[in-house]
């Protein structure tokens, strides 16, 4: 995390946060980051591929796949929590891309194999498919879903953005560029 007002690193580091494996895991890729405009706190998202320890405790994926995880931490770098969905066996779940809005709502895409519940309803289809999902911001994930979208078809979704009304679009692949647009 670097601040400055001109968008060019000022000082130190406020707070460096390495996530360090050990010889046993089998992989762990930060692919999204988003700051929250209102309070600075830090959101990640990415694949992992066995249990890792983001702060509150060792989460992991559902069998021998790799899982998506979205995690949280404060702008001084605190631990807010983490969370991970998929990684059913075989599965690819990734979370590649993340964005917060005014009103410190998440969006997260990416790609599902597995069927997952991100905790406002279960999303199934074909394999792998861009899923989009929405959180509140009192509650993070799971419990504050607001929405959450699965195409029905073969898809990777790699972009996000939030606007004030939280309104999300999704940039990714579907056989050719995919542009998708969500309203609350």
């Amino acid at each position: 995390k670097y601040s400055g007002t001109d968008g060019t690193p000022t000082g130190t580091t406020p707070w460096p946060k390495t996530f360090t494996l050990s010889v046993t895991d089998k992989g762990l890729f930060v692919r999204g980051v988003a700051i929250d405009p209102v309070n600075a706190d830090i959101v990640i998202t990415g694949s992992l591929a066995s249990a890792y320890n983001f702060g509150g405790g060792s989460i992991g994926p559902n069998d021998t796949g790799v899982a998506l995880f979205i995690a949280k931490y404060t702008s001084v770098g605190t631990f807010g929590w983490a969370y991970v969905y998929g990684g059913d066996a075989f599965a690819s779940d990734i979370g590649f891309a993340v964005a917060i809005d005014s009103a410190s709502r998440i969006a997260v895409v990416g790609q599902l194999m597995s069927g997952v519940n991100f905790g406002c309803g279960w999303l199934l289809g074909p394999s792998p498919s861009c899923f989009v999902v929405s959180f509140i911001s009192a509650g993070g994930a799971p419990d504050g879903c607001r929405w959450n979208q699965r195409l029905q078809t073969t898809s990777y979704g790699y972009a996000v953005a939030t606007d004030l009304s939280g309104n999300v679009a999704v940039g990714g692949a579907q056989g050719g560029a995919l542009i998708q647009s969500y309203s609350p």
